[in-house]
């Protein structure tokens, strides 16, 4: 294999002794030996190196040098776990660098060969089904399914991996189910088990309730679970930043609750700063810590487009000039927008 030399110099000026100013020059050759093997990298890779970070880079040479690879090898061999392994994969999909081929069944690709998975008009497309348990599956079933697709075992190996353990056949009938009956992907059942992981959830019962809940909420394809577990997150994080402020406690959250919570840190992408300004102004007129007035308060500044906490201080701040000055002036209006919003939130809260 020819050999590619890298040249670069650099020169500065340096003095010596009495002599003067002499520039000096450095040159340098650099080579890249190929003692086993070589592979290439695309030249789209270049205008995304800055985007992408350590995992990533190893993820993507690594591909780049096995075209085909066992999941788990892959992400020890680089010192990852599968979760961030298939994330940094899916990221490169995304960026058009690679094109990864996912398992199918014997009758998949067959149905592929066929020209029968070509995609359905959207007004013909069967919708899935609510369904609220996974079909049972006797030994011989589970074989037939284990050996035409040949992936189902590599998956289920990688779950438990996951949540450290080794499945029952019950357990892993799950995990059959959730491939064959739900036609889930296997990165898609990966990521759900490393976030049950994260959350010190490993019971795979747990995980298939979860995977039966977003399955009829219509959450059925990786990037969907993945934006939905973002969210779930936010909103973790969002409650207990809530609970704190406004002195809920323990006790479980309504409905409506709930749904503000969603709405100000996933929506709104409010966090601590901006809830605990609504929050100032709910007690300061109201006397007290309602959530619906400050909901008010927050979906009224979202609506403004205030994003950050510099943004509203300044915005109540110039209404509080503007207001000062209209006064000053002997121009303030009977029908003040401010103050009749105000009025309007309360007459909210006391009905």
């Amino acid at each position: 294999m020819q050999m590619r030399f890298f040249e670069f110099s650099t020169s500065f000026q340096h003095k010596i002794g009495g002599i003067g100013i002499i520039p000096v020059i450095f040159q340098m050759k650099v080579s890249a030996e190929f003692k086993r093997s070589a592979f290439a990298v695309p030249g789209s890779v270049i205008e995304h190196l800055k985007d992408a970070d350590s995992i990533e880079l190893a993820v993507l040479l690594y591909a780049l040098a096995n075209a085909e690879f066992s999941l788990t090898d892959a992400a020890n061999a680089i010192g990852t776990d599968e979760h961030e392994f298939i994330n940094a994969i899916s990221n490169w999909e995304k960026r058009g660098v690679l094109v990864s081929e996912r398992c199918a069944s014997k009758k998949s690709r067959k149905a592929k060969d066929a020209g029968l998975n070509a995609p359905l008009p959207e007004k013909v497309k069967e919708k899935k089904k609510r369904t609220s348990q996974l079909p049972s599956y006797t030994t011989e079933e589970t074989a037939a399914f284990l050996e035409e697709n040949k992936c189902s075992a590599e998956i289920i190996d990688s779950c438990e991996n996951i949540i450290g353990k080794i499945f029952t056949t019950a357990e892993t009938n799950i995990i059959i189910g959730l491939l064959d009956h739900l036609s889930l992907s296997g990165d898609y059942i990966l990521l759900l088990f490393a976030h049950a992981a994260e959350i010190g959830k490993k019971s795979v019962r747990y995980i298939e309730k979860m995977a039966l809940s977003f399955f009829d909420r219509g959450i059925t394809e990786y990037a969907e679970l993945e934006e939905e577990l973002a969210a779930m997150a936010q909103s973790e994080k969002t409650e207990k930043t809530v609970r704190k402020i406004f002195g809920i406690g323990k006790r479980a959250l309504t409905e409506k609750e709930e749904r503000f919570i969603r709405n100000w840190g996933t929506k709104y992408g409010y966090g601590k700063d901006i809830i605990t300004r609504a929050y100032e102004i709910t007690v300061n007129n109201t006397g007290d810590a309602s959530m619906d007035y400050a909901n008010a308060v927050l979906e009224n500044w979202y609506k403004a487009g205030l994003t950050t906490i510099e943004a509203v201080d300044e915005s109540i701040a110039a209404r509080k000039a503007e207001k000062k000055t209209s006064e000053a002036n002997g121009t303030l209006s009977s029908f003040d927008t401010e103050d009749f919003f105000d009025a309007a939130l309360k007459r909210s809260y006391e009905s």
